[in-house]
């Protein structure tokens, strides 16, 4: 392997680790859609680029792409795991100093949840709670048995919340 191939191996892997954490750091589906649309026809063309041989070879070599794939899977899950464990130490309901708007866009927007959650039946309710972005109802499903009591606390809170805002 000569430095310039290593170099683009290497490049590759980082360009993916950096898509995939960015989409695995987001909560929100809208940016998720933005970085796979932006990165998404980007980085493929670069990895067929690098991976291009000589015109007296006419093949192309799938190395790049596979490691561009490696690195998104392996992004996503160190984004998805620095999210879910709060790593970068901030969080919409414990910083007064962000602006609902950017708390909005970065963690999800609890009324947005809200709104979605309480758009379900009784019969699916239980499982989005727990699957919920806000994850002070992740348990409630747990605690409350009764669905139609479920549904009653998840409007108080979700009202709560609204007027918080």
């Amino acid at each position: 392997m000569t430095k310039e191939s290593f170099f683009n191996s290497m490049s590759l892997i980082i360009i993916g680790l950096g898509i995939g954490w960015l989409a695995g750091l987001s909560v929100t589906p809208v940016i998720v859609s933005i970085i796979v649309a932006l990165f998404g026809v980007i980085a493929p063309l670069i990895a067929i680029l690098v991976g291009v041989t000589p015109k007296n070879e006419q093949r192309i070599n799938l190395l790049p792409i596979a490691l561009l794939i490696v690195g998104l899977a392996l992004g996503s899950i160190l984004g998805i795991f620095t999210r879910t464990h709060n790593l970068l130490g901030i969080t919409a309901s414990a910083s007064h100093d962000v602006p609902s708007s950017v708390s909005t866009v970065l963690f999800g927007g609890e009324h947005d949840e809200c709104e979605r959650l309480l758009t379900y039946d009784n019969n699916e309710l239980p499982k989005e709670v727990e699957y919920s972005t806000i994850e002070i109802f992740n348990d409630l499903p747990n605690l409350i048995k009764d669905l139609k009591i479920l549904r009653k606390v998840l409007e108080n809170q979700c009202a709560k919340l609204k007027e918080a805002e």
